[in-house]
């Protein structure tokens, strides 16, 4: 906590995001009280044993922050960096998703998602997927090895 503090005091000028994954973060009522007085954020993470590994996050602050890892269970605690992160979210996943960002930017004016399910471009086309929910444009002309990999592109709609 005197380290956060530290921390959070020489950067009081940015905007700062904390990604904290240990449970007994959230079961200390004093890291919030920490976070708030300083206007931090809680990276609020999606992968396999979240749910498990850490309480609910709380979002404090005027930023919003998620990275999305994916769900690679299987691989998450024994294969290397390529593996784990091979996760595509499903749709309804991303739907899913999409209801916890909007709750989050309804209050925090500058709301952040990260995609880190990169391997094989799987976190492009799952932004897609979430920029399309959130009534958003794709852009005019996608790579062509990407729409070769995911042909559904091609409609504008990513199933």
């Amino acid at each position: 906590m005197d380290y956060l503090e530290d921390l959070f005091r020489q950067l009081r000028d940015y905007p700062i995001a904390v990604e904290l994954r240990h449970r007994s973060w959230t079961e200390d009522g004093g890291v919030l009280r920490l976070l708030g007085s300083y206007d931090v954020a809680w990276c609020a993470i999606d992968e396999p044993k979240f749910s498990s590994s850490i309480g609910a996050v709380p979002s404090a602050g005027k930023l919003g922050y998620f990275r999305f890892h994916g769900r690679n269970a299987k691989e998450w605690w024994k294969g290397d960096r390529e593996k784990r992160y091979n996760y595509l979210y499903s749709p309804q996943e991303i739907s899913s998703l999409v209801q916890k960002v909007a709750t989050v930017a309804e209050k925090a004016p500058n709301t952040f998602v990260f995609f880190n399910n990169h391997f094989g471009a799987k976190a492009v086309v799952n932004a897609m997927q979430m920029k399309l929910q959130f009534n958003q444009t794709l852009p005019d002309e996608l790579p062509a090895g990407l729409i070769e990999q995911y042909p559904e592109l091609t409609d504008g709609v990513i199933i």
